[in-house]
């Protein structure tokens, strides 16, 4: 190998390294949910409004059945209409299935995702909402709803 072969050979992987140690230092903890601060609520990773498939595990004729690895979380989102808000007050953010008894699924950190539980009962098919709302409430809170389309499959 030339010598000036070699120089160059050095030079990239000495940006490899450097580079490497640069993104390796950019990882920051997970931000905390709390006052004033938007966002938006993501069912199976998706923040879409309207018929995001929730997976429900139905044996045989049964109207109702259990989730299926599906899973909910946060995403923060820069300031703007159309999303949830914290109000003035929040620092968690409780998931509910609305219309069926569920215990809500608290989240406290952006980018948590944490799976439905297994026990819920859920419809084998049809539309429902998933609801985000920040804890505790204030005025100047706003909730989050995500449309799912219920999705039964056979076991």
């Amino acid at each position: 190998m030339s010598p000036t072969r070699a120089v160059a050979v050095l030079a990239v992987l000495a940006a490899a390294l450097l580079l490497g140690a640069s993104s390796a230092s950019a990882v920051t903890d997970p931000l905390r949910v709390g006052p004033n601060q938007s966002f938006v609520g993501l069912v199976n990773g998706s923040s879409v409004r309207a018929g995001t498939p929730v997976y429900v595990a139905c044996p045989g004729p049964r109207a109702f059945g259990h989730p299926i690895r599906d899973r909910v979380s946060i995403g923060f989102v820069p300031r703007q209409p159309f999303v949830g808000f914290t109000g003035s007050l929040g620092n968690h953010i409780a998931v509910v299935f609305v219309g069926h008894q569920s215990v809500p699924i608290d989240l406290t950190f952006y980018g948590q995702a944490e799976a439905v539980p297994a026990t819920l009962s859920l419809p084998c098919h049809g539309i429902g909402q998933v609801r985000f709302s920040p804890l505790p409430t204030s005025p100047t809170a706003r909730p989050y709803v995500v449309w799912v389309r219920f999705v039964g499959l056979g076991v």
